[in-house]
């Protein structure tokens, strides 16, 4: 019953943000026109998780955090109720828009160390793999549906800013219910005892795994948002066909799922070998890019790069999950996404400076980041101890 709820509110807060995120993305292009008013605009989205990291990983750790995790939605919801009545004051204000997407991603920001934590004390430690791939195939199911029907909406002018937050304040508040009916459950009030951020970051430094998959997180982010930044402009300017944002988005969604399925065939290991290979693979995918520019060349690329991200994600979660005692978990979920998501305000910035002025160049610069970033892999590859996370 609890795995049922926690995979049921997930999914849906997963729907409502990405109806929302890719309406918003190409609603700021239409309005503003600018790849450096996108740029700033995920540049304040991702500020949001720099910020959050850190307190969420604390409320992770409280015996009231579940509490906290309806409060949050709750908040969510009235934010996107406030904006959906004040929307007319958006247009020709990237402040405000600033603002809202920053309000928004704070509630994402500090629900997800929580979740993660009330899923490691309601779960089985046996199923937290099969639970774990279960949420990441519902959630890529939902980007295969969701972003094409929110990008063909808006395209036809079906559905703007105002259906968008109208959305994904209903999103919250149905979290919020399912939520509620969690309380009872006496597994997810268990608190435990908690460990300081201090005592995190020496288990952390002391364990090779998490400490590589930590740093390389945050390499991989930097990048990553470039590929963000990208995406929007790049179908919406130089293909002149926005629908093929959505399509993009599906086809990642789609890689997601072969990424997560395969999970059964090829076990991940804190090694990361798989995905190391991948990587290189995904770059030459993004270079081809430069000399083919056209749809199927991009879905090709986004496909390939999300099957090994979520191979990834997946394995990073697990082994958290599953290796680090139960008062740790919180606040190494917090730190382990504070140095990733540091990347994200400062990348978005830069990339939307570099969009501005040449979009080949930010392809080069992603391309050779990740290629760096698996290089940095092969050579630490003595200090990560290599054994299966299930």
């Amino acid at each position: 019953m609890v795995e049922k709820v926690l995979l049921s509110s997930k999914t849906i807060s997963t729907a409502g943000t990405l109806f929302f995120n890719a309406v918003i993305d190409l609603w700021v292009v239409q309005i503003f026109g600018s790849a450096k008013i996108l740029g700033n605009t995920m540049a304040f989205t991702t500020l949001a998780a720099a910020i959050c990291s850190f307190i969420g990983g604390y409320l992770a750790d409280s015996s009231f955090r579940l509490r906290v995790l309806i409060m949050i939605n709750a908040a969510s919801s009235l934010v996107c109720g406030i904006a959906f009545l004040e929307q007319k004051q958006l247009i020709g204000k990237p402040l405000t828009v600033y603002l809202l997407v920053f309000l928004l991603n704070i509630g994402s920001y500090l629900s997800s160390p929580l979740f993660k934590t009330i899923t490691s004390i309601s779960v089985e430690k046996t199923r937290i793999v099969a639970f774990n791939r279960s949420i990441t195939f519902a959630s890529q199911l939902c980007t295969v549906l969701i972003p094409p029907a929110a990008t063909w909406l808006f395209a036809k002018k079906i559905i703007g800013l105002e259906g968008a937050l109208l959305l994904n304040g209903l999103s919250f508040v149905l979290c919020s219910l399912l939520m509620v009916g969690l309380r009872k459950a006496d597994g997810v009030k268990t608190a435990g005892n908690s460990n300081g951020y201090l005592g995190t970051i020496k288990l952390i430094n002391n364990s090779g795994p998490l400490l590589f998959m930590a740093l390389s997180g945050f390499i991989l982010n930097f990048f990553l948002s470039g590929i963000n930044v990208w995406l929007p402009y790049f179908t919406t300017k130089i293909l002149h066909n926005a629908s093929v944002y959505g399509v993009a988005i599906s086809c990642q969604a789609v890689g997601g799922i072969i990424g997560a399925l395969s999970i059964k065939k090829i076990k991940l290991d804190t090694s990361l070998r798989v995905e190391r290979l991948g990587l290189v693979i995904s770059c030459g995918l993004i270079m081809l890019l430069l000399f083919a520019v056209s749809a199927p060349a991009l879905i090709l690329a986004m496909f390939f790069l999300a099957a090994i991200i979520t191979r990834y994600n997946i394995a990073l979660q697990s082994l958290i999950q599953t290796h680090v005692e139960q008062k740790y978990i919180g606040k190494t979920f917090s730190t382990t996404y504070l140095i990733a998501n540091l990347a994200l305000p400062i990348a978005s910035f830069l990339f939307g400076q570099l969009l501005n002025f040449s979009w080949k160049w930010l392809l080069v610069v992603v391309a050779l980041g990740l290629s760096s970033m698996n290089l940095l892999w092969i050579i630490m590859k003595k200090r990560i101890i290599i054994r299966n996370i299930e």
